[in-house]
């Protein structure tokens, strides 16, 4: 059935396939405090990402597109469709459905100014936003990238049997504590998500 970005994930084609593995503080030595559930799906033309950020304060202020999100609580993704790790894109995206996107080139640096184009997103709050006196249950989120995009990728749209090279981190703040966790850790001594060596892989269908 066709997905509607509403941020609702109530398709039954999120109900038919199994979300990443649980999340893990960066450096790997625990299971993340606050989960994230993240699922991925495609069409002909389309990566589809939904995910479910588990959250008992849901807070944003960051609003427009391209500010530093990294600032607020925020889930992000860095899609290697080369596989090679030479380069990627980051997408960050906040409660407020703001987005931030770059793309990262690690021999020629980043492209502040590069967007992805046709994205759509949605959020929806179980809860209510930026209201500390309640208790709030999650966020959740749809985004839909239309594969031309990915210009570095082996095939557009993917055949069967191709790998990318992803990985899905996030950022919770609570009492001013920030965890970082990460569906693959980096294994840093510090918080760093741009490590391609450690990221997963995509394997289409």
């Amino acid at each position: 059935d066709e997905i509607v970005i509403d941020g609702m994930l109530n398709e039954k084609a999120w109900q038919d396939i199994e979300r990443l593995s649980p999340f893990q503080s960066w450096d790997g030595t625990r299971k993340a405090t606050h989960q994230t559930e993240v699922k991925f799906l495609r069409d002909t033309d389309n990566l589809f990402i939904g995910f479910i950020a588990h959250d008992k304060d849901i807070w944003a202020v960051k609003s427009n597109r391209d500010d530093p999100l990294c600032e607020d609580e925020v889930v992000e993704f860095f899609i290697d469709a080369e596989g090679g790790s030479e380069s990627y894109i980051e997408l960050e995206i906040n409660a407020l459905n703001a987005i931030f996107d770059l793309y990262i080139s690690r021999t020629k640096g980043q492209y502040p100014r590069w967007n992805l184009k046709g994205l759509e997103s949605a959020v929806y709050i179980n809860g209510t936003l930026n209201n500390h006196s309640d208790k709030d249950i999650y966020w959740s989120c749809e985004i839909k990238i239309p594969f031309y995009n990915f210009v570095m990728a082996r095939h557009i749209p993917p055949n069967k049997g191709d790998i990318w090279r992803l990985n899905a981190y996030r950022i919770e703040i609570e009492n001013k504590i920030r965890e970082h966790s990460a569906w693959s850790p980096t294994y840093t001594n510090t918080p760093n998500f741009h490590v391609p060596e450690r990221f997963g892989r995509l394997v289409f269908e």
